[in-house]
């Protein structure tokens, strides 16, 4: 082995530890996000709304150097600049509708809630407060 090769293994294995972290924090407060945007989104005149983020791992791309390729739960992912997960917002306006990607579902009006719920949710995580509205 070379003494480069040990370099790079060496920083593999401590991106990979930062990532995997990184990754169990998303993974965790996801679902109290969602869980916290969907209550406020009732409050907001859209009852029958629900909201979530999904924690995936980022694909592998075509053409990607095989130095950031990993293994994650079972799945080839790619290590960026943020991470080996891709976050995904995602919302549905009607009881009953699946959930979708935030830009492709919600109207301006409806946009408009799930910002403020997803702000004010937010917000109180940051500084402890709560948003009247």
């Amino acid at each position: 082995m070379l003494p480069n090769e040990r370099e790079i293994i060496a920083a593999r294995d401590v991106a990979a530890q930062c990532a995997t972290r990184l990754q169990h924090a998303r993974t965790r407060i996801a679902e109290d996000i969602g869980r916290q945007v969907t209550s406020r989104l009732a409050k907001l005149r859209l009852a029958g709304a629900r909201f979530a983020v999904f924690v995936t791992p980022l694909p592998v791309r075509e053409g990607d150097d095989p130095v950031w390729h990993f293994e994650v739960d079972g799945h080839a992912a790619r290590l960026g600049p943020h991470g080996w997960d891709r976050v995904e917002w995602c919302v549905s306006t009607n009881a009953g509708d699946e959930l979708r990607p935030l830009p492709r579902v919600a109207s301006g009006g409806e946009l408009s809630r799930v910002l403020l719920a997803l702000m004010s949710v937010l917000f109180v995580a940051m500084l402890g407060q709560r948003v009247p509205f």
